[in-house]
Order: structure tokens, then sequence, then C-alpha cells
């Protein structure tokens, strides 16, 4: 197979660890989450939006104003705050500059746990005219794609 072994080499560990199933790169990858996805996606070089997720690191701290401002400034403003357990643009708020980043931050925390019970945040960097494409193939194990 030409394509080497895709599934063990970017993915299987991560996979099997959140009880997901990746047979190969033409077989479906079942991800609850865009979050697991986009990290899939990234450690297989497909070009995302640039940001920060908590998951790409065990300090504890990761969501503390001052950390996130630094991880913020790294990404270039403006950026966007959104919830991980989010969906339907609630917890999602627009930073143009360091200065309104904390207000944002704790008005974006407080949509997140009154809507999902989960404070937990991550940043992207905010595309004012973005281009945005799911792909979503379906299968089963015995690989008949749908």
């Amino acid at each position: 197979d030409s394509t080497g072994d895709w599934s063990s080499d970017v993915c299987s560990s991560d996979l099997a660890a959140n009880q997901k199933t990746c047979a190969s790169p033409s077989a479906n990858i079942s991800c609850d989450s865009c979050s697991f996805a986009s990290q899939i996606m990234l450690r297989a070089g497909v070009p995302c939006v640039p940001g920060w997720h908590p998951s790409s690191t065990e300090d504890p701290n990761t969501q503390n104003p001052e950390f996130l401002i630094l991880e913020a400034d790294k990404i270039g403003y403006p950026v966007l705050i959104k919830a991980v357990s989010g969906g339907g643009g609630k917890g999602m708020k627009i930073v143009e500059n360091r200065e309104e980043f904390v207000g944002q931050l704790e008005s974006a925390k407080r949509e997140a746990m009154k809507g999902f019970g989960d404070d937990t945040v991550l940043l992207e960097k905010y595309l004012s005219t973005p281009r945005r494409a799911f792909l979503f193939s379906f299968s089963s194990r015995r690989r008949t794609l749908c």
C-alpha cells in the first residue's frame, strides 16, 4: 500500500484511547468531536485554522486568563474563543485585540457553563471570510461506503 500505515502512524493510539475507529485513509474516522478530528488532520498534514486546544498540553493552568492571553498573542488577533463542548454559536466570542480578551473570555465561559455545563475553551484565529468544507463519510465494518 503506497499510503503507508497511516492509521497507526497518525491516530491509532489516540483513537483507541477515545474509543474511536480508524481503519485506513479510505475508511471512516469515527469522531464525535471536531477538535478531535482537527488533531488527527493536523498530524496528517492537512492545513487547518491556526489555534490552541486544551488537549495540546497537560498543564492544569491552561484555562487561566493569563495563559490564554499569551496563546492568543501567539495566534495573532483577531481570535475566536470557542467553548470546547459548544455548538450553535454558544460560547463563541470574537476578540479583536488584547485589551478586550479577558472580558470576552469571561463572557464565553459563562455562556459555555450555562449551555453545556463545561466552561473549557479553545482558541482559533478568527477568519472574517472563511471557507469551510466538511466531509462526512459513513461505512460499515465491512467497508461498505455510503
